[in-house]
């Protein structure tokens, strides 16, 4: 990809490699095809935050800033940093910052509800009629109108969720410009694909994969 940015913008910037390594974002970085906004006094004081609490309980993991925040205790630092700076955005507090056991808890509890949440999500589509199991998820050739036809044939209108466990790459390539039609792996489906969508299309062996995972 190009560079768009004139010489005497590239001189107020800095390489992309050299801004902070946190668990979250902290400024905006640019591509190089625009030239990005300043860090805000906010943001500046979100990073400020993560580094501190980072080099507190990391130190007494014996962990380095970097090691720290590679971990689930560094995860919870930066939410934790933003609640300090936002409000109280996330349900996180310190305690997981400091204790691995207490952060992993919180992962886990985190990942139990989006289980949850998928099985119901799903359940609800059962219910309603929206779910349609097929053997296979693929396209012949990269053509938009035969991916509409498929749809078509398979009764999809409007938002519509195609599940797969290895997506087809040529059937990705047909239906990338059909708005409101997202492919995605079953290892990756949230509650929230499946609750937007009018209609779940999934193969049978995705959903052998969700309900192994979500058993």
């Amino acid at each position: 990809m190009g560079i768009y940015l004139s010489d005497n913008e590239l001189t107020q910037v800095e390489p992309a490699e050299n801004a902070f390594r946190s668990p979250v974002p902290t400024q905006i970085v640019s591509n190089g095809e625009f030239n990005p906004l300043p860090q805000t006094r906010q943001q500046k004081q979100v990073e400020a935050r993560i580094k501190e609490l980072a080099d507190q309980h990391g130190a007494k993991q014996g962990l380095n800033r970097r090691e720290f925040l590679c971990t689930s205790c560094g995860m919870a630092a930066a939410f934790a940093a933003m609640n300090s700076v936002f409000g109280n955005l996330f349900d996180v507090s310190e305690a997981e910052a400091a204790d691995p056991a207490q952060a992993a808890a919180f992962a886990a509890s985190e990942a139990g509800a989006e289980r949850r949440a998928l099985r119901a999500a799903i359940v609800q589509k059962v219910g309603q009629g929206a779910l349609t199991v097929v053997d296979a998820l693929a396209a012949s050739e990269i053509k938009t109108r035969a991916a509409v036809e498929m749809l078509r044939t398979l009764g999809a209108g409007g938002k519509t969720l195609l599940v797969d466990v290895t997506p087809d790459e040529k059937l990705a390539l047909a239906v990338r410009n059909l708005a409101g039609v997202r492919l995605v792996p079953s290892n990756r489906v949230t509650a929230r694909d499946v609750a937007d969508a009018a209609r779940v299309i999934a193969t049978r062996d995705a959903v052998e994969r969700l309900q192994e995972a979500l058993s």
